[in-house]
């Protein structure tokens, strides 16, 4: 492998390294994502108890 070609192919590897960081997820991500989840599935079970409570009032 010449000179030219031992630098495209490291560009090359180095593109695929930046682009596969970039798709890393932090801590802080996950974290975020697990608040949002969290006040996601508080909002269904509120939402699904009160749909309960109003079909056992009606019966």
């Amino acid at each position: 492998m010449d000179e030219k070609q031992a630098e495209a192919f490291s560009e090359a590897i180095q593109e695929v390294q930046d682009a596969q960081l970039r798709e890393l997820a932090t801590k802080t991500d996950l974290r975020e994502l697990e608040y949002r989840m969290t006040i996601r599935l508080g909002g269904i079970m509120i939402a699904g108890f009160s749909g309960l409570a109003v079909l056992m009032k009606w019966h």
